[in-house]
């Protein structure tokens, strides 16, 4: 098999199967990709590779799970999967930490639309805000919260490339940026008027 620097290829066998990426380096005996799904670059075996069009699109063999998603690791802890592969899940957990974990090994959390915390200011943070993290091991970064869980935040930042762009705070190591996005207010109308 030929391959060259910027083809578009899907990984047919291996570690990575079911992944797709552009080819960045070809070695003598690797083929180096970056990946569409988590924005890493991967070394495949050029016989685990072809030639496609299509996007790896994040979810998993079952279709049950996506990459971003919020899930229950035990009664106490939940993550966030920041990777899809065949037989696992990496799940960045609450405390920071990246497992992996068996698809069998973890539940679908049903995400709060409207779960609420306190930044370090007391002001209400909800899913979709923007807000800077002024503590902890990200202070400086700023992000988009994706998931709200007790006091922990996860949240994803388009300029980080470990995890997909995904991280976690806890909620008081953060403060409103200036330009989260307007409520929708419909959904808090009181009593029909």
């Amino acid at each position: 098999k030929y391959f060259r620097m910027g083809d578009h290829v899907k990984v047919i066998a291996g570690r990575y199967e079911g992944d797709t990426g552009l080819i960045v380096r070809v070695e003598e005996n690797f083929v180096i990709l970056f990946s569409d799904l988590t924005m890493h670059e991967l070394k495949v075996l050029p016989r685990d590779l072809q030639l496609c069009s299509e996007t790896a699109s994040g979810v998993d063999v079952g279709g049950q799970h996506e990459w971003g998603e919020l899930v229950q690791l035990d009664p106490q802890t939940v993550g966030v999967i920041v990777r899809l592969e065949r037989e696992t899940f990496q799940v960045l957990n609450m405390h920071g930490k990246v497992l992996t974990v068996r698809h069998q090994a973890v539940n679908r959390r049903k995400d709060n639309r409207f779960a609420v915390a306190l930044d370090s200011e007391q002001n209400n943070i909800h899913v979709k805000d923007i807000v800077k993290v002024i503590d902890g091991p990200h202070s400086g970064r700023e992000g988009e919260i994706r998931h709200l869980f007790r006091g922990f935040a996860f949240l994803h930042c388009k300029k980080l490339v470990e995890n997909g762009g995904m991280f976690v705070c806890k909620t008081r190591h953060l403060v409103l940026a200036g330009g989260s996005k307007p409520r929708d207010v419909t959904n808090f109308t009181v009593g029909g008027f």
